[in-house]
């Protein structure tokens, strides 16, 4: 797993469900963010990728690290 940096030099959008998106806000005041669910979403985001990549078998975790290590931002680029 990369190392996890403070700084966020992009911007992801993506399309929630009002519920999803209720629930973020509930975490945030419970987690003492105010509601501003930016952080929680990115708490748990980070939470779920890492769990994705500790239970992949090794031979996919392989396979997965390969493919990370030909994955390159670079600074401006557009993402898809």
């Amino acid at each position: 797993m990369p190392k996890k940096s403070a700084d966020f030099p992009a911007r992801l959008d993506f399309f929630v469900s009002k519920d999803t998106r209720r629930t973020l806000i509930a975490i945030a005041y419970h987690l003492g963010y105010r509601g501003v669910y930016a952080k929680a979403a990115r708490l748990l985001l980070d939470q779920v990728i890492e769990k994705y990549i500790d239970d992949l078998p090794p031979r996919e975790k392989v396979e997965f690290n390969k493919i990370m290590s030909n994955v390159l931002i670079q600074e401006g680029e557009k993402l898809p």
